[in-house]
Order: structure tokens, then sequence, then C-alpha cells
């Protein structure tokens, strides 16, 4: 829902701001405040009030975005003609008026899709969480904005939570087969979304319901004092893991029996399957705020 909110604002910024200050259509004054609260009361009406009064309208994306933009431009299109319909008398000034206007319609339609496509799968990913594995901190329903473009520069950091693809049979072959396309395509992988607790070359330990570290800085280990899972709760296992360059031991913050499948379960992760970090809560609105790694 609240990816809406992204698409009309972009809208706003590469499309009416460009006919605000337009030397061929130009709304100032009363007609440029006008516009703004029209896109103000349309970007909270698209992401809060019609996917809650229209359900197809949150589920089916062939309908919401047709529709999206079709209310996007109605309003300014119709606007702008009949004002110079209204206030002038040369038809041909009309006719190029109304011409103009179609193309940068479809000038900015064009340049909002590509803005869109590239931000939504190289950038920013929204993430509805589905489950209980991650409690306390991250609840079901809780809706989050994923981070995509940090791994691009950087490798994950201990402590972090991310999303992966999770690499069961279908999906592991599907990503081992399209190392780009798997990058910005789901295909038949199911997102999971837990912790990094070990990198890639150390020996991860899990005894007594504590995981023990051990790298180059730390060579006799270092155990982890793990303060986001809910005291008098002890983690369940007994092994020892070494990881290969490329992957990630994973685990989820709810360590109550059967709650969280991961890497105690099926392994350790590659680095191919990471989505990206969490990075920002967007719901629910009280806990709306930028999300940081754990210190160990």
């Amino acid at each position: 829902m609240l990816g809406l909110i992204i698409v009309v604002y972009s809208i706003y910024v590469l499309g009416v701001g460009k006919m605000i200050w337009s030397k061929k259509v130009q709304l100032v004054g009363t007609e440029a405040r006008v516009m703004a609260v029209y896109f103000l009361f349309l970007a909270f009406f698209l992401a809060i009030i019609a996917p809650q009064v229209f359900p197809a309208f949150s589920s089916n994306l062939f309908l919401r975005v047709p529709v999206s933009l079709g209310l996007v431009f109605l309003f300014p299109y119709l606007y702008v003609v009949v004002r110079d319909l209204v206030t002038k008398s040369d038809k041909k000034a009309q006719i190029e008026t109304e011409a103009y206007m179609g193309w940068e319609i479809f000038k900015t339609i064009v340049g909002v899709a590509l803005f869109v496509v590239f931000f939504r799968y190289f950038v920013i990913q929204p993430f509805y969480i589905i489950g209980n594995s991650m409690n306390p901190g991250f609840l079901q329903g809780e809706y989050l904005f994923i981070d995509e473009a940090s791994y691009y520069l950087r490798a994950p950091a201990r402590g972090e939570v991310v999303v992966f693809k999770h690499p069961e049979s279908g999906c592991t072959e599907f990503v081992e087969q399209n190392k780009f396309w798997s990058r910005i395509a789901q295909g038949p992988c199911t997102s999971y979304i837990k912790r990094v607790i070990a990198l890639p070359g150390e020996t991860v330990t899990l005894k007594n319901g504590k995981f023990k570290i051990k790298n180059k800085e730390y060579p006799s280990g270092i155990t982890l004092s793990e303060d986001y899972i809910e005291p008098g709760v002890t983690t369940l296992g007994d092994q020892t893991v070494t990881l290969a360059k490329d992957e990630y031991f994973v685990i989820g913050d709810n360590r109550e029996p059967n709650q969280s499948y991961d890497s105690r379960q099926w392994g350790p992760l590659k680095r191919d399957y990471i989505t990206g970090r969490a990075w920002l809560r967007m719901l629910p609105v009280d806990k709306l705020g930028f999300i940081t790694k754990a210190k160990y």
C-alpha cells in the first residue's frame, strides 16, 4: 500500500512540478495550491482508503497501476484543457496546448515508470512480515522498507536483519542458474527475514543456548550477548559450523521451540540469496523509524 505513495509523489515531482514551472502551461497562485492539495489527497486515498474499501485494489496490480495513473493525470489534464478552452479563442492555440499536454503526460508516464521500476528492484523493496520468527522485535503484520542498494556497495554485517530468498530446492535452482535475474525477480522463492550472527570464514558454535564466534580477530572465540531475544528463553541446538567465503549464518530472534526455521535447520545462507537489509519500519505508525543493527 505505502509503495503507492512513492509512485504518486514521484509523478507529482516529475509531472505536475514540471507543468507548474513550464513556460507553456503555467499553474500559479491558487491553481498551483489546488493542484498540490489534490495530489496530497490522492496520495492518502490511494495508499490508505482505497485498499481498505476496495480489497481488489490492494491485491490486483493490473487494476491498481492503471487506476492510480488515471486518477493522477485526470484532474490536471481536464483542468488545463478546460481552462484553455475558456480563456483562449484561438483554435490553433487550443490544439497546440492539448497536444503539448498529451506529450507531457506521455513523457511523464514513461519517465515515472522507469524510475519506479529502478527504485523498486534496485533501491528499496517493501516487505510485509508474516509469522512470528522475529518476535519480539519484529511482529507479524509490520510493514518494512528493505534497503537493496547498500549490499551492492558492501557486505552484510553481523547484527543486521536481512530479507532473503529461502534456499529450498526450487529456489536454489532458480538462483544458481539466474545470478542477475534472481536479484530483481522473486521466481519460485519464498522470502524470509532473519538476523545475521556469523560472517564468511567464521566458525560459529551453538552450545548451552549461546552462540560463540571464532575468527581472525577472536581466534579463541567470543560469545554473543543477544539482548534482542526474550529474557529467559534458551536457544535450542548443539552444533558447530564453519562458513565458506560467501556464506552467512542467519537466525530468527524468536528462540521459542519451533518458532524459527533458520540456519540451525537448513544450514548457511549464500550471499546470492540475500535481497537486502531491513532499513525502515513504516507500520505500525507508533513504531515508525529506522532499523539499526544489533551491537554485541
